[in-house]
């Protein structure tokens, strides 16, 4: 359980990589059966930095510049405009509300149920991203891996499990998970790559 939370956490800090795209992207939701909340929140996790839009007519529009590095960022709601990703951690353990991880480009997003079953309409790499989450649950990564061998996600899940490995457990333990086997079994293009060539400088890092 400590390793798994270990690994999330990880995840929540933020994702980079390849795929340099388009100078500007737009976050479109639709919220059905949501009509209380009144503002959408994206927050980037590399820049820790948030964007506020208001809903109107159960729908919101977020326009932002496209990064030019992979990244991922999480949406949310609130009732007012003062929301703050750190009251949503708050209500988190208290089992209310959610967030969306996303990675960010031009994608439509359905909101119906709750924030983090939201349907996402966008590339491929938000659907790696979902198959991401769900082999964490379920501790496949090197399945997964194996099945994404081109995904900057199979990066970003490799330079986790790698800082995993440097985290001292409590009583001196420690987690070893094989990452320079993840690594080798990725395509050599991805290994090219800035990002690629970035995750291995930080694997290799004693």
């Amino acid at each position: 359980m400590m390793k798994r939370i270990l690994i999330i956490i990880g995840f929540f800090v933020g994702i980079q990589g390849l795929h340099s795209q388009t100078l500007s992207c737009k976050i479109e939701g639709t919220l059905i059966n949501q009509a209380a909340y009144r503002y959408a929140y994206l927050y980037f996790n590399d820049s820790k930095s948030t964007l506020l839009t208001e809903i109107k007519d159960n729908h919101f529009l977020f326009e932002t510049p496209q990064p030019g590095i992979f990244t991922t960022a999480q949406i949310f709601l609130g009732f007012d405009s003062l929301k703050t990703l750190q009251d949503l951690v708050k209500e988190r353990r208290m089992g209310i509300n959610g967030v969306r991880p996303v990675v960010v480009e031009n994608l439509k997003i359905i909101v119906n149920t709750d924030m983090p079953n939201a349907k996402i309409f966008g590339s491929d790499l938000n659907r790696d991203l979902d198959e991401m989450y769900q082999a964490v649950k379920s501790l496949e990564y090197k399945n997964f891996i194996a099945q994404h061998l081109d995904s900057p996600v199979s990066l970003h899940l490799i330079d986790t499990l790698s800082k995993v490995n440097k985290v001292k457990l409590p009583f001196g333990e420690s987690v070893q998970y094989d990452v320079e086997g993840f690594y080798n079994m990725l395509s050599d293009q991805i290994k090219a790559s800035t990002y690629g060539k970035k995750v291995w400088n930080n694997i290799s890092k004693k």
